[in-house]
């Protein structure tokens, strides 16, 4: 009796870990024209070419995704495949992320959705909690004697600071005189607000010097819902020394 206990109880453990792993993550990519594409994450393919790929049980984190869009070739009977987007694509833990490729082959993240956990019964009572919804996921049919319940841990909702409030904030910054000031101002909303990276590019737009623009932006990184787009702040700088800097600068963390 206590060794079938022991199977049981291991092997709805193993279960529960499968269903941590395969609903940890979700992708959602397509192209801005609708194209067919074919995608790659860390070299590994996820085919055939599709108008939309939907792909779960990728590992949480930062990976490199490439994404190749079929394309008619109106000068020959063979189709162009070319590759629209090769770059890094962030993936946290408990979330679904809906993303295009938009027509200047970068990424954009339209909607990070919070998967909540949903019970599953898997037989003799058991309960276990995964994600909703998730694709091709099957409970395990074992019977067990007594009810448990493991909810998959989930990720913080995390949102940017509301245009009026963000409005507001930059009229404050813009009334300071020094950017020293402004700097100080800039510094005390970071460290407790998140942003886009449209509104930190909106933000340093209102210092003077370079060297302030450069040490705003360096904080701003860790403080924006949409790292992968941060790129558009290097608008913020005249010198490619600057750009440089917070280039080396990010890719340190």
């Amino acid at each position: 009796m206590k060794r079938l206990l022991l199977l049981s109880t291991m092997i709805v453990t193993l279960a529960l870990s499968a269903f941590t792993v395969n609903a940890s993550t979700r992708l959602h990519i397509a192209s801005y024209d609708n194209a067919p594409i074919v995608v790659y994450i860390d070299g590994v393919e996820y085919g055939p070419f599709s108008n939309r790929h939907k792909l779960a049980g990728i590992a949480p984190g930062v990976h490199n995704l490439r994404v190749l869009a079929l394309y008619t070739n109106p000068y020959s009977a063979y189709n162009t495949q070319q590759v629209i987007y090769n770059g890094p694509v962030n993936l946290p833990f408990g979330y679904e992320v809906h993303t295009t490729v938009n027509p200047y082959n970068h990424l954009d993240v339209n909607q990070m959705i919070a998967m909540g956990p949903e019970p599953v019964h898997i037989g003799g009572g058991v309960v276990c909690a995964v994600p909703g919804n998730i694709g091709g996921s099957r409970p395990v049919n074992y019977p067990v004697s007594h009810p448990v319940y493991n909810p998959v841990p989930q990720a913080p909702v995390i949102y940017p600071m509301h245009d009026g409030e963000f409005n507001n904030l930059l009229g404050v910054i813009n009334n300071r005189p020094f950017d020293s000031t402004k700097r100080q101002l800039a510094a005390q909303a970071l460290g407790s607000n998140y942003f886009t990276s449209h509104q930190i590019l909106r933000m340093l737009s209102l210092f003077s010097f370079e060297s302030s623009r450069l040490e705003v932006a360096k904080l701003a990184y860790t403080r924006t819902v949409d790292p992968e787009r941060f790129y558009i702040v290097f608008d913020a700088f005249t010198f490619d020394s600057s750009v440089r800097q917070l280039s080396d600068y990010m890719a340190s963390l």
